[in-house]
């Protein structure tokens, strides 16, 4: 049975293997093989018009160098330095001919040389000097191919523009020959006949420049041909150039030709354009063989690339395939062991499906013991606030959070339902009611009271005031008494933003309900509408909570006990009413919490139970709380006692330390020193003043004045620096204070100290 079980394994997943790679294989074939003749296609047509394109560059190029030559012959033509003379009539006037010419010259790097021939005159000038013609053609340029005699003619007799191809030419100045095609324009002047001749010498290496950049890539052959098919310029000067085959096909072709053509055996791809400017000829001879071999290694590139597609996917395919299903395999071996009937499956989804359905029935019955603990929780955390034991409301909130509990909203209040009914309700019922019946606006949470005929709800606000607060908690009375047939009071307390103060707006909230003898019941009660009423508290000694936090700290039992003594007078002759003892008894309380809370913020660790305002119900009388409220005093003053003997030497240290370290701080002040340590200013002055014998200003006046002595004798900073550095802001200031502590002023204590 496992091993059928095993084989249909392998068959799913070969099922899936085969059909993600036909998902794969199909398409990818038909685009495949459609882009790839698409795509060669293009290509060759890209090479064919890119050959095209880059020979038109090069005929733009050479033309541009044409027309150069052409505007600078217009230019020679009219420039007044250069209008004709015979050089033995005015032999000076030749530095000016030559001074023209090199002008020219060296604005056109292209051209080698210019020559400038007034005709039937012995000399010639170029941009380096005058020469005879025999001097000239001997030893500045020498043409391999034109004689002195040729030369004379021409240059006297030449009636328009002309171009003389390739042509060696030998100089005394070059240790190699130079190839030169050279222009020859006549000149006239004021229009009539032509007097003068110019002649422009550029190297073949001007032409070749331009040329290869048309063969980048192929080992072909660019040319260039004058308007009467003479070769002017060659990248090679094959044999076949001079064919008549090659010379046919020159003939025959429109511009902007591409196609093949044979020369000597071999195929090349010709590309032809005939400039309309200069009449000139420009072709291009790539060899098929080589443009063939650059699409064919595109087409074996392409189809290594296909194929390597196909293998690299279907290699992905098969190992995400594996990774995939490995969990699946997983999945059903853990739903066998979880539900293994040993029927057989037909595949492993419906194993999982059997032990996702036995999980299901198994998760009911779990989460309806989570729902206990989740209300236990919500319980326990409503109690926890109740009691004040959140010092902040970001403290509250991360609790909160944490049992999936939402309070955004700042201003806290308790408030109390007092139930009134025949029967026993559905409590959580009732909870959830009451909470789902506030408003968008609050966020409340309600919890039972230790007392059976009491609920409590926790209330969120965004704002203090209390004017929807009636109506809001009206209605909710009418949703129990129609639900659950539930008359209820309730009593609101006052809202805060200080979280430990909830514990307050509990009892006010409780003396809200007890309340309800006076105003009746089935209302609802704010708590001012009490103290509206209540005795008035201006005799109630307001400073007896901080007092009674002070004593305990120092631990002065003589002094906690005349505070509560106080308290308790107050308590019997005023007569105020059981909501305002009960006050006064939170108050009491709280300063005990809270002297706890600061004193283990000092790192104390007080091995004490905190009160809570929940012992106020336990106590029959005013004595029986003070007298708790007196053995707590006592025994934090014990506690603090052993803790300070071992203590105070290192938070001394500490606390020296901190000073030497900040007291030049423009900041600086003893409060700032009392809330690093999270003491009071007080309880640091104190303990200093205890530790050292010198209180804390005097001791840093003296680490200020030590430091300016310092700065006086070994430094030249002036006083108001001086003053600076050590943190006085007035110099004034500084220079009185020195006075007074050394008796001179800090200019003559640095006269008779510094060295």
């Amino acid at each position: 049975m496992q091993k059928q079980r095993t084989v249909r394994t392998d068959s799913l997943f070969v099922k899936h293997l085969v059909s993600y790679i036909a998902i794969l294989l199909v398409p990818f074939l038909i685009l495949g093989g459609l882009i790839y003749f698409y795509f060669i296609n293009i290509i060759k047509q890209d090479i064919l018009a890119a050959n095209l394109t880059q020979l038109e560059r090069t005929q733009d190029d050479i033309d541009d160098k044409v027309r150069q030559i052409r505007i600078i012959t217009n230019q020679l033509s009219i420039n007044q330095h250069l209008k004709p003379f015979l050089f033995l009539d005015d032999p000076l006037h030749s530095t000016v001919v030559v001074e023209e010419l090199k002008e020219y010259k060296i604005t056109h790097d292209f051209i080698a040389d210019i020559l400038l021939y007034h005709r039937s005159d012995d000399y010639i000038y170029t941009s380096t000097g005058s020469n005879s013609l025999p001097m000239l053609l001997a030893s500045i340029y020498r043409y391999e191919n034109w004689s002195l005699k040729d030369f004379t003619e021409a240059v006297n007799t030449i009636a328009k523009p002309e171009v003389r191809t390739m042509d060696m030419v030998y100089s005394n100045d070059n240790a190699e020959p130079v190839k030169y095609v050279t222009f020859l324009s006549p000149l006239s002047y004021n229009g009539f006949k032509a007097t003068r001749t110019v002649l422009f010498l550029v190297p073949e290496q001007a032409f070749h420049s331009v040329l290869a950049t048309s063969m980048q890539h192929y080992n072909g052959n660019t040319a260039v041909f004058d308007e009467q098919g003479n070769i002017v310029s060659a990248l090679s000067n094959a044999s076949y150039l001079h064919s008549d085959q090659f010379r046919q096909a020159l003939q025959q072709s429109a511009s902007g030709t591409n196609r093949t053509l044979t020369l000597d055996g071999r195929d090349y791809l010709f590309s032809y354009l005939k400039s309309e400017d200069t009449r000139w000829t420009y072709m291009t001879l790539v060899p098929v063989s080589e443009v063939m071999q650059r699409i064919t290694s595109l087409k074996l590139l392409f189809i290594f690339v296909l194929c390597s597609i196909l293998v690299i996917g279907g290699a992905i395919i098969y190992y995400l395939m594996g990774m995939n299903y490995r969990p699946i395999r997983r999945l059903k071996q853990y739903a066998d062991g979880i539900w293994s009937d040993h029927t057989p499956r037909s595949n492993e989804l419906e194993s999982v499906q059997h032990a996702i359905a036995y999980l299901n029935n198994q998760n009911t019955e779990l989460h309806a013991r989570i729902e206990d603990g989740a209300v236990a929780a919500k319980e326990y955390f409503l109690f926890q606030v109740l009691k004040g034991k959140f010092g902040t409301l970001e403290q509250l909130r991360d609790s909160a959070k944490e049992i999936n509990l939402t309070i955004t909203k700042p201003w806290l209040r308790a408030v109390v339902f007092q139930l009134g009914y025949n029967g026993m309700p559905d409590i959580d019922a009732v909870l959830t009611a009451i909470e789902q019946a506030l408003p968008d606006e609050l966020e409340g949470y309600a919890r039972d009271h230790t007392d059976q005929n009491k609920l409590v709800l926790v209330l969120a606000s965004e704002e203090r005031e209390e004017a929807r607060l009636s109506d809001i908690f009206s209605g909710i009375q009418e949703q129990l008494l129609e639900r659950f047939q539930l008359h209820t009071t309730v009593g609101i307390g006052t809202a805060y933003r200080d979280v430990p103060l909830i514990p307050r707006s509990y009892i006010e909230g409780m003396s809200a309900v007890d309340y309800r003898l006076v105003k009746g019941t089935g209302r609802v009660i704010f708590w001012r509408e009490c103290a509206s009423d209540a005795v008035n508290l201006d005799a109630y000694p307001q400073l007896a909570a901080e007092k009674l936090k002070l004593y305990i700290r120092q631990g002065d039992i003589d002094e906690i006990e005349r505070v509560l003594q106080s308290i308790i007078h107050f308590l019997k002759h005023e007569r105020p009413s059981l909501f305002i003892v009960k006050l006064i008894g939170f108050e009491m309380i709280s300063a005990v919490i809270q002297t706890i809370k600061e004193l283990n913020k000092q790192q104390y660790h007080l091995p004490l139970d905190y009160p809570d305002v929940f012992l106020l119900a336990e106590y029959e009388s005013v004595e029986e709380l003070v007298e708790t409220v007196k053995q707590l005093s006592r025994d934090i003053s014990e506690s603090l006692e052993k803790i300070k003997r071992g203590h105070n030497g290192t938070l001394l240290d500490n606390i020296l330390g901190y000073i030497q370290e900040h007291y030049m701080d423009f900041d600086y002040s003893v409060q700032q020193v009392a809330d690093h340590f999270h003491m009071s200013q007080a309880s640091l002055s104190q303990l200093f003043k205890e530790q050292t014998g010198t209180s804390l200003l005097e001791y840093e006046i003296q680490l200020k004045l030590d430091k300016a002595k310092q700065l006086l004798v070994t430094s030249k900073l002036p006083l108001k620096d001086i003053a600076t550095e050590v943190g006085y802001f007035n110099v004034n200031s500084f220079i009185r204070r020195f006075k007074q502590s050394i008796g001179i002023t800090p200019g003559e204590y640095r006269k008779q100290h510094q060295l």
